[in-house]
């Protein structure tokens, strides 16, 4: 029988599994996020309110839509690109984000775009989570990105 050294221990002791840990990411609290995805109810249902539990903000967009002129991508200080496809026109959304401004852009990629993390990378990103997502992990790898912005444009 194989067990778990983890479980042993806790048997032995009587100790209780730990507890889930809540989504903590102090460093996301007050960022305004700008949120692009091609499928909508994705980041409704997942990426939105993961963010906003974190304590960000978030300006929602379908991938289709317009982005924010450079001057008006000021207000935000991450853009997230939810994508689900290898359509070229992702792409090239994610270059012009990136010529536009030095935001910290993340990529959840999910799909046929789960292939594409070279292009994502090529395409300007700085980082990027495969979906499904550790909801830790994705607030984590943002909050790490924020962090690396000069400290004006974090607040």
């Amino acid at each position: 029988m194989i067990v778990n050294r983890g479980q042993e221990a806790r048997e032995r002791t009587g100790a209780q599994r730990p507890a889930y840990q809540p989504i903590v990411a102090s460093g996301l609290t007050g960022t305004k996020v700008l949120c692009v995805a091609e499928d909508l109810d994705f980041a409704r249902d997942g990426l939105v309110p993961c963010l906003e539990q974190a304590g960000s903000s978030v300006d929602l967009r379908t991938m289709g839509g317009p982005l924010p002129i450079s001057a008006s991508l000021s207000r935000f200080q991450a853009i997230v690109f939810a994508i689900a496809s290898d359509d070229t026109s992702n792409w090239a959304r994610c270059a012009a984000a990136r010529s536009a401004c030095t935001l910290p852009i993340m990529l959840v990629l999910h799909g046929a775009a789960r292939a594409c993390i070279l292009r994502a990378l090529e395409s300007g990103a700085d980082s990027y989570v495969l979906a499904p997502f550790d909801p830790r992990e994705f607030l984590a790898r943002l909050a790490a990105l924020k962090r690396r912005l000069p400290r004006a444009a974090q607040d």
